[in-house]
């Protein structure tokens, strides 16, 4: 009997890969998977690397023919990016006690190979009058990534668009 059962079992394990083919082929591969998760490091390192002001780090997130766009103002590669966050920096006030931050919400990664596409919506907060955080402004990216030679995803395209316009 038990020996039944034992054949009963290993019978049952044998046939349950060939059950569940249609199943695996509609799963995400580990190296989607670990593309999709990498990308959601670049897009938060994106707020991260600009609230830390390590604007060298927010430009390199670029490929060398990636480009920054938002509203009337567009950037390309990583030193037209370095350019340009460090003007938009100028005009942020950051005084001690008065930082600013980045809120990256609701990703969403496609991969194809080595490119991909996500969309995900921020918050800008920034302290008000009374040291509170303040909404700022908030939008949506729509990016494209490429993967670099050396295995690194970085932003092809990155549109910012704009839902609350900055009164400031």
């Amino acid at each position: 009997m038990a020996m039944k059962a034992l054949f009963a079992g290993v019978g049952l394990a044998l046939a349950m890969p060939a059950a569940h083919a249609e199943d695996l082929e509609n799963t995400l591969s580990l190296q989607e998977l670990s593309d999709r998760e990498q990308i959601r490091g670049v897009l938060l390192e994106y707020g991260r690397a600009f609230d830390e002001r390590r604007l060298e780090d927010y430009a390199n997130l670029f490929a060398e023919e990636g480009e920054w766009v938002g509203g009337p103002t567009t950037a390309r590669g990583p030193e037209g990016v370095l350019e340009m966050v460090t003007r938009v920096v100028a005009e942020i006030p950051t005084a001690p006690g008065r930082r600013n931050f980045h809120v990256m919400t609701n990703m969403a990664v496609d991969v194809e190979g080595d490119s991909a596409t996500a969309w995900s919506r921020f918050s800008f907060y920034v302290a008000g009058d009374d040291g509170k955080p303040e909404l700022a402004t908030s939008g949506t990216y729509d990016d494209q990534l490429i993967r670099t030679d050396g295995g690194e995803w970085k932003f092809l395209r990155r549109q910012l668009t704009g839902d609350i316009a900055p009164d400031r």
